[in-house]
């Protein structure tokens, strides 16, 4: 089966015990997690006012992605 962002991870993992840098900084989006931040900046950008949080729909890729109140 092809990789997709249905079926694949969103970002990758670096371990901070070889790598510089602090833990905070050791996740990095793929190419589906860099789809998925746009989808979800693009439903906050709908909705100018309120606090809101990106959510996803298991299994749907990005374009599973709406916004909760909070």
């Amino acid at each position: 089966m092809p990789a997709s962002a249905t079926t694949s991870e969103w970002a990758r993992w670096i371990d901070s015990q070889s790598t510089q840098g602090l833990v905070q900084e050791s996740m990095h989006l793929n190419a589906y997690g860099q789809q998925a931040l746009g989808r979800c900046l693009a439903l906050v950008h709908a909705r100018p006012t309120g606090n809101h949080s990106c959510r996803n729909t298991a299994g749907s890729g990005a374009s599973g992605m709406y916004l909760t109140a909070g």
